[in-house]
């Protein structure tokens, strides 16, 4: 926007110079303007522009008719906030009338006060357009800020729905196993005892096909419960509970990336490797740190209970808990170590999803 200023300016010097005697000093002083008001822009430096505004002073003061193409160098001198050049050139501008040449004086001051307001309101344009910025800048960033805050609300309502949901599928497990499951037990036990004592033959063919219909029924069940078990384990929260058991003894790492839609087997299988892992830990270790990471690849599942300490286990006892660990691995056909290493003892278990 500066540049349309400084051809508003140029137009006006333009404009003035027609008014002068001769031929030559209004292309000249025309000239002399647009120079100044190009190599000003190309060359946006403050002793550059500084040089050419003493420079179209100067020259006033030898040949004052020139001092039509000042305002153009003013614009500069009121966008650099220069006291010394505002104060020469408000001499060379008094020289012009001291010479005779008011005429002149008053187009230069006229061209004067109209560089002076349009740079004012280009400055103030400019700082409009920087406060209009910064709020932008602003309302990106509190527009982030919202957004990270939303993901942050939404994974958490999402987290109490999922625990909700757990704890309402076992619930459900466990009134199909405490009222239902009991019930058809007792219809079964009731149907049994009917046939044994029913001498009828064919009574006790329909007896039998109830007591199959029943046993289907039962078995059904205990699928049903069974798999709403499993899905209510929470792999996330058990494994957190475990580790925030260990805090009191030591400075403890999580490391957590496991999908919930893992097998409840292989949930069962972690929880109790790890208590076993964490116990052991804190019974035996001299250690001060603990870290824990569970990890989901796409061909397996990885456990990992690790501490800085010289011995966490009497691995030479073959203890129950180390067999039952590794029983848990077998029967999932993964794998499982513990041994000590360079950094502490380490609990490893590998089971393919």
């Amino acid at each position: 926007m500066r540049l349309y200023d400084k051809l508003a300016i140029l137009l006006i010097i333009t404009a003035c110079t027609t008014t002068l005697d001769g031929t030559i000093m209004p292309v000249v002083l025309s000239l002399a303007a647009l120079i100044a008001a190009m190599l000003t822009e190309m060359l946006p430096n403050r002793k550059f522009a500084a040089a050419v505004s003493v420079g179209a002073a100067a020259a006033c003061f030898f040949v004052p008719r020139i001092c039509i193409a000042l305002p153009i160098t003013a614009y500069d001198i009121v966008k650099n906030r220069s006291k010394e050049l505002a104060v020469l050139y408000a001499a060379a501008l008094v020289s012009v009338f001291t010479c005779g040449e008011t005429e002149t004086g008053i187009m230069c001051a006229v061209g004067t006060a109209i560089a002076v307001y349009l740079e004012i309101c280009a400055e103030k344009r400019e700082r409009s357009e920087k406060l209009l910025h910064e709020v932008r800048d602003n309302s990106e960033e509190l527009n982030l800020l919202l957004r990270d805050k939303n993901a942050s609300l939404i994974k958490l309502r999402d987290s109490e729905v999922y625990s909700a949901t757990l704890r309402e599928r076992n619930r459900i497990a466990r009134e199909i196993h405490d009222n239902v499951g009991h019930m058809l037990t007792r219809c079964l036990l009731q149907v049994g005892a009917l046939s044994v004592i029913t001498k009828d033959e064919l009574t006790r063919e329909k007896l039998k096909d109830i007591q199959q219909t029943l046993d289907s029924a039962m078995t059904s069940i205990r699928r049903s419960v069974h798999d709403l078990h499993d899905e209510s384990i929470d792999l996330k929260t058990s494994v957190a509970d475990i580790v925030n058991g260990a805090k009191e003894r030591f400075r403890v790492s999580l490391d957590y990336d496991i999908s919930e839609t893992v097998s409840g087997e292989i949930k069962l299988a972690f929880i109790g490797i790890l208590k076993e892992a964490v116990n052991n830990a804190v019974k035996y270790s001299n250690g001060d740190k603990l870290r824990v990471s569970v990890q989901e690849y796409p061909g397996f599942c990885r456990l990992t209970v690790m501490d800085n300490g010289t011995a966490a286990v009497n691995l030479d006892s073959h203890g129950i808990g180390l067999e039952n660990m590794q029983e848990r691995a077998r029967k999932l056909g993964g794998s499982f170590t513990a041994e000590p290493t360079e950094k502490g003892f380490r609990v490893f278990v590998s089971v393919p999803k």
